[in-house]
């Protein structure tokens, strides 16, 4: 997140590219690079997963994409 704050969204998309599934909130970060590069659909995928990885949260009828 600190890379996409100081040299823009699109640099740490790069960044986050590498795997870091292992990183907690991985999927978030990208959901909001996403939505600070413009990318709404992307954006809004990806808060939908971060929603289902959470732990103790039951989402119902959530989208797919």
């Amino acid at each position: 997140m600190a890379v996409g704050e100081t040299d823009g969204p699109r640099v740490g998309l790069a960044v986050l590219a590498e795997p870091h599934d292992s990183l907690r909130r991985h999927t978030a970060v990208a959901a909001d690079l996403h939505e600070r590069d413009g990318d709404l659909e992307s954006e809004a995928c990806l808060y939908a997963e971060a929603a289902c990885k959470a732990s103790g949260l039951a989402v119902v009828n959530s989208p797919t994409c």
